[in-house]
């Protein structure tokens, strides 16, 4: 099993990767921090929260599923 360097805090390990989020927003720390977070809550999860919480910010979401295929989502506005 491959797993990132982002530690899932609920088990201690890292999450099952490779994995890529990217988001767009206002400064460099609120998008390094949603990141690493969206990561940890998944696609679906993340972008409601964005909607949310974060409004202003979009993000994109990369990864791999356990048959190799690479899949991808991104929330409505990110260009």
């Amino acid at each position: 099993v491959r797993r990132s360097h982002i530690i899932d805090p609920r088990t201690g390990y890292g999450i099952v990767g490779p994995t890529s989020v990217t988001v767009v927003g206002k400064t460099c720390l609120e998008v390094d921090v949603l990141a690493t977070t969206l990561s940890l809550m998944g696609s679906e999860a993340g972008a409601q929260f964005l909607k949310e919480r974060y409004p202003h910010c979009e993000a994109f979401f990369a990864w791999k599923t356990q048959s190799d295929e690479l899949k991808t989502f991104s929330t409505p506005s990110f260009d």
